[in-house]
């Protein structure tokens, strides 16, 4: 008589699974790392920057051109309040540079930076 486990719709027993934790590969060598960090918070920053700028020039021609729909030489007579508007939406978004460029300098970065800059100009008359 067959066996139930030899046919084909039987259940079949669960296989063993294993797990490997693959490693990450480094992207960065340690000595650089923290001047990477530094080069991507200064771009973050000016990109910030540039956005923000773009943000209040765009306020600034939608109020213009509303302006110039108004009345007759209203981009003219309104560019003071216009202008003001713009820089006001620019500087709103802008204010978080400053922030961002403190964080730049970090405390501990800076130390780690300055200690391995003083190790290579030291390290000849050490010997």
């Amino acid at each position: 008589m067959p066996d139930i486990a030899d046919h084909p719709d039987a259940p079949q027993p669960a296989a063993e699974v294993q797990v490997v934790k693959v490693r990450k590969k480094r992207k960065t060598s340690r000595g650089l790392r923290d001047l990477q960090r530094a080069e991507r918070r200064i771009s973050k920053a000016a990109h910030r920057m540039s956005e923000a700028v773009a943000q209040g020039l765009a306020t600034y021609r939608k109020k213009r051109d509303a302006s110039a729909e108004k009345k007759r030489d209203g981009a003219l007579r309104d560019m003071p309040v216009n202008a003001a508007k713009g820089t006001g939406k620019a500087l709103r978004k802008a204010s978080r540079v400053p922030a961002e460029l403190v964080r730049i300098v970090d405390p501990k970065t800076t130390r780690r930076l300055v200690r391995a800059g003083s190790r290579v100009i030291l390290f000849p008359f050490m010997r």
